[in-house]
């Protein structure tokens, strides 16, 4: 090692797996250790091991909200993130990795601080952690950001590997609902994006329009905009929040009425439509349904589960609007096959219950959440189930036919369930490039 430069060094020591290492190498060698402190090798070896490298799903769920004192308003008392390895089996259970979202941001600014007190923040330390997922765009490896979880107004973009970011300008219009959102950015690697933020309700409440917050990084700046309601929607009802498409092309309104249907924002021309979806036979709420991308994003899978059966649909390759049934499975066959131990804690006190007289209760509501579906394996569709203060994620494998426990949350502090706008997907292949990304980036941990 004597004999070679610095620059050489420095490849060598950047490929050593474990800071752990690098500490060791550091307190070995004076060089060592002056060649680890250069301006730029920790961001350069987090983004050669980060594990999001390996694709996967963030799970960020919402602690519980607590009046303040003053009786004036609502804060949250914080908020989960975990990033599970797609594909990793029962063995992901212990390797889920806790995000520090509040890590990719800078400190918030002193109008930012103000903004979260006055909108509930239960003090400066809360408000400085009050950072929130909005939606993860895997075609660049970025995630849309907010601080604040009600009515935020300050966005930035984050690139969670290399630990940067950018802030966009302060929106305008102080949300009076609870908004959604999506990133998309350019093909080609120019660095050009775009932001829209929506209700999440969109037209679930029967409103006559969709209102729109539109950020273009070619303007710089905000533009409010209006869709009228289609006449092809009268009478339509939807459930919120929607799903959204992992590069921010689209999202999707499941409806209640007709359950056959599902509304489409198009980012790319700000255009609305229906397609259809498969309509459910056994559950007269329509709640646990989710559409997403197929692994390539080019196509679309669908499912739903209830206490009887689990189905996954597919589109069709030249017909985009047309579903075809690949997969099928009776929960009592789902418990057969899985683990005892996945069986005990996730399926079993709360799936065969149902299963026996849900035919005789109208009123019965799936165990179940459908959260998603895993961005790297088709194989997989990610479930949320929650018991006596525990909640647990799950990959149901189409191939299997069998459950496999994923993570562990605790629930018994009142946090928020999962749902699928609770769940990001995240997919950035190693050799992409973070520094073509964005213009106007900032480290915002060296």
């Amino acid at each position: 090692m004597d004999l070679l430069c610095d620059n050489m060094v420095e490849e060598i020591l950047v490929r050593l797996p474990e800071e752990q290492h690098l500490r060791r190498a550091s307190a070995a060698c004076r060089r060592y250790g002056d060649i680890i402190r250069r301006p730029g090798f920790a961001t350069r070896h987090r983004e050669l091991h980060s594990p999001l490298l390996s694709g996967g799903v963030v799970l960020h769920g919402v602690r519980r909200r607590c009046p303040r004192v003053d009786g004036t308003a609502a804060h949250v008392r914080g908020s989960y993130a975990f990033f599970l390895p797609a594909g990793a089996g029962d063995a992901s259970a212990s390797s889920s990795l806790e995000l520090d979202l509040a890590g990719l941001l800078p400190s918030p600014t002193d109008r930012e601080l103000a903004y979260l007190l006055s909108t509930g923040a239960a003090d400066p330390d809360a408000a400085r952690r009050s950072v929130f997922i909005v939606h993860s765009s895997s075609s660049a490896g970025l995630l849309l950001c907010c601080r604040g979880y009600v009515n935020p107004v300050h966005y930035y973009v984050c690139d969670p590997v290399a630990r940067r970011c950018v802030a966009l300008p302060e929106l305008p219009w102080p949300p009076a609902f609870d908004k959604s959102g999506m990133l998309s950015v350019a093909a080609g690697g120019g660095g050009g994006f775009q932001v829209v933020l929506f209700e999440k309700r969109g037209f679930a409440h029967g409103g006559g329009h969709l209102d729109l917050e539109v950020f273009s990084s070619d303007s710089g700046e905000w533009a409010a905009m209006r869709i009228p309601r289609p006449q092809d929607l009268a009478g339509f009802r939807c459930f919120a929040p929607p799903h959204l498409r992992h590069d921010g092309a689209a999202a999707y309104w499941l409806g209640f009425e007709p359950r056959d249907r599902a509304v489409v924002y198009g980012a790319a021309d700000h255009s609305i439509r229906l397609i259809p979806v498969p309509r459910r036979v056994h559950d007269p709420s329509a709640l646990n349904r989710f559409v997403g991308e197929r692994r390539g994003g080019a196509l679309l899978r669908y499912a739903h589960f209830d206490a009887a059966e689990f189905e996954v649909w597919d589109t069709d390759d030249a017909t985009p609007t047309r579903w075809a049934l690949v997969h099928r499975a009776a929960l009592k066959d789902v418990v057969a096959r899985s683990p005892r131990a996945v069986a005990a804690k996730f399926v079993h006190g709360r799936i065969v219950r149902h299963i026996h007289h849900h035919d005789a209760n109208w009123n019965w509501c799936s165990s179940f959440k459908l959260i998603g579906f895993d961005p790297v394996h088709d194989d997989d569709v990610f479930l949320f189930g929650a018991t006596n203060g525990s909640g647990c994620v799950a990959a149901y494998s189409l191939t299997l036919g069998k459950l496999s426990l994923r993570c562990k949350i605790d629930t018994a502090d009142g946090s928020s369930s999962l749902c699928g706008c609770d769940m990001f997907p995240y997919v950035r292949a190693s050799t992409t490039s973070p520094r073509a990304d964005i213009p106007g980036m900032v480290y915002t941990n060296a």
